[in-house]
C-alpha cells in the first residue's frame, strides 16, 4: 500500500507540474483568440465568403486585424503633420461639444494623455519608502511629481523656512497579492530611495509576497523551470 500511494502521488505530482507548464501557453492562446474575435467582430464576413470558410473564419480575422494595424499606423503617421493635427482639433471640438458624449470622450482622452506622458508606463520608477510606520519599509512606484498647489501647502505645513522649497513625489504602494489595489501617498523627495529594479520584476515580487526575487531577464525566463526542478524533488521526500 505504501508503494501504491507513492506511485499515485508521483503521478499526480508530475501531472500538476505539466499543468503549470502548459497553463501559460493555453491561457495566452485563449486570451489572444478572445481579443481577436472582439476586435474583428464588427467586420461583415459576408463580404469575403471564401475567406470566412477557412479555419472557421480565423484566417479572415487575422487579415482584418493586420488591416486594422496598418490603418492605425497610417493614422499615427497622418497625425504628425499639419493637416492631421488640424483634423484632430476639429474632431476634438466636435466631440467635446456633444452632451453626455463629451464626458466619455474627455475621460478617454485624459487616459490616453496619461499613458502617452508616461511613455506607455504608469510607473516611472521603483522606490523604497518608510511605511506604514517608522522602521518598516515598503516598496512602491513613483507615478509623478506632486502638483505645485499640493506641494506648496505641504511645504508650508512642514517647513519653518519659507525660502526653502521641498519637493514631493506621488507614490503608489501596491498590496499583496493583488498589485492593482493599493494606496496613493505623498512623500518628501528626500525620504524616497529610488531602486534600480525593473517595474515588472517588482510586480512579480509583490504578487508572490517576496518569494520570486528580482533577477536578470534570463533568470526570469528559466524561473519556472527552476521551480519545476525543486518540485520534482519533493515526491522523494514524501515517499520517505
Amino acid at each position: 500500500m505504501k508503494k501504491k500511494r507513492g506511485l499515485f502521488g508521483s503521478i499526480g505530482h508530475h501531472i500538476f507540474i505539466g499543468v503549470l507548464i502548459v497553463t501559460p501557453v493555453l491561457a495566452t492562446i485563449l486570451i489572444f483568440n478572445f481579443l481577436l474575435r472582439v476586435t474583428t467582430s464588427w467586420f461583415p464576413k459576408r463580404l469575403f465568403p471564401q475567406l470566412s470558410v477557412y479555419y472557421n473564419g480565423y484566417l479572415l480575422n487575422i487579415l482584418v486585424l493586420l488591416a486594422v494595424v496598418v490603418i492605425l499606423f497610417f493614422v499615427g503617421l497622418f497625425a504628425r503633420n499639419f493637416l492631421g493635427k488640424f483634423f484632430f482639433r476639429i474632431s476634438d471640438r466636435i466631440f467635446s461639444a456633444i452632451p453626455f458624449i463629451r464626458t466619455i470622450y474627455q475621460f478617454m482622452r485624459q487616459v490616453c494623455e496619461w499613458i502617452a506622458s508616461s511613455h506607455n508606463s504608469v510607473f516611472q520608477s521603483v522606490a523604497l519608502v518608510e511605511y506604514p510606520r517608522k522602521g518598516v519599509y515598503s516598496i512602491g512606484f513613483v507615478t509623478s511629481n506632486t502638483v505645485p498647489k499640493i506641494a506648496n501647502v505641504l511645504d508650508e505645513m512642514r517647513s519653518f523656512d519659507s525660502s526653502v522649497r521641498e519637493e514631493f513625489l506621488n507614490i503608489f504602494i501596491p498590496t499583496t497579492p493583488n498589485p492593482t489595489s493599493g494606496f496613493y501617498l505623498i512623500f518628501p523627495k528626500k525620504d524616497v530611495k529610488l531602486l534600480n529594479i525593473p517595474v515588472s520584476d517588482v510586480v512579480n515580487l509583490i504578487i508572490s509576497a517576496g518569494a520570486i526575487l528580482p533577477g536578470s531577464e534570463e533568470d526570469s525566463k528559466d524561473r519556472i523551470l527552476k521551480l519545476v526542478d525543486k518540485m520534482a524533488e519533493s515526491p522523494k521526500e514524501e515517499d520517505a
